[in-house]
């Protein structure tokens, strides 16, 4: 159970039709009208923010582990793209320069022999001086949800009519035995119902667990801003599990409206 983190992709993608891909082609599209619509590519590259909060110590029935919250900053069609927002604009897009943090760091400006000790997938590190490390990365998914570009040339999302920012489902695993904790995103969608209904199959996409068979399996009935309270595990989480040898899983829907609202620069100064 504990690697279920890394199979629920596969999961999806082979068990719901809706997200397979039949040479590279939506089953239940025509074949024409996808080949009419080229601007949806078949990979998309994630930037994300995990804020490391090392004064706030978050506690569970399975244990308590350092506050980490992870949050989309924006999806690109193209790596290049994608690395290029991370390390220029991802920071500087939520208010941040690199003055304000005491230390800043990029992995593309190391200097040749250098080691980068911030893990493998992170671009920038910057840590403010009151200890908060801010660790940006770009991960790299299938586009089982189809999510369309601009243009061939223009690798930022094309919105439909009635969406303006895509709700991503995040699945966190933490092991407070081994004191990691881990994020992925599992899926991004157009409208949040959608991305809700993901969130509560997420864990069981595989078809081979049953909520029965985790040790605590908790689904939240309804994703109301306002009932938050009445719901201890986080305000944008909509599952929360633990396994059989204790690990803790979260399954949550979060945006990038939401990013800036719980890290931006000015949302950090009026706490």
């Amino acid at each position: 159970m504990a690697s279920l983190i890394h199979s629920v992709k596969e999961a999806f993608t082979s068990h719901h039709p809706e997200t397979q891909y039949a040479q590279g082609i939506e089953p239940g599209i025509n074949p024409r009208v996808a080949q009419e619509a080229p601007n949806v590519p078949k990979r998309l590259y994630h930037t994300t923010l995990t804020v490391v909060d090392p004064h706030t110590v978050h506690t569970d029935p399975a244990g308590s582990a350092v506050e980490r919250s992870t949050f989309p900053l924006g999806t690109l069609a193209t790596r290049e793209a994608a690395m290029r927002f991370a390390e220029e604009q991802a920071l500087r897009g939520l208010g941040y320069e690199p003055d304000d943090f005491e230390v800043y760091e990029t992995k593309s400006s190391l200097p040749g022999g250098g080691k980068w000790a911030h893990g493998e997938d992170a671009l920038v590190y910057a840590r403010t001086p009151a200890g908060q490390e801010f660790i940006v990365r770009v991960e790299d998914r299938a586009n089982k949800e189809h999510i369309a570009v601009r243009t061939d040339e223009s690798p930022e999302v094309h919105f439909p009519t009635g969406s303006d920012h895509l709700s991503y489902v995040l699945v966190t695993e933490t092991d407070y035995r081994n004191e990691s904790t881990k994020t992925a995103i599992q899926g991004c969608y157009y409208h949040r119902i959608d991305a809700l209904d993901a969130a509560k199959e997420a864990l069981l996409a595989s078809g081979t667990l049953k909520k029965s068979q985790f040790g605590q399996y908790d689904e939240r009935e309804t994703f109301d801003r306002s009932t938050a309270n009445d719901w201890p595990f986080g305000e944008d989480v909509v599952v929360h599990a633990v396994g059989s040898k204790g690990e803790n899983f979260k399954v949550a829907i979060k945006t990038v409206p939401g990013a800036h609202q719980k890290h931006g620069k000015m949302a950090a100064q009026q706490k």
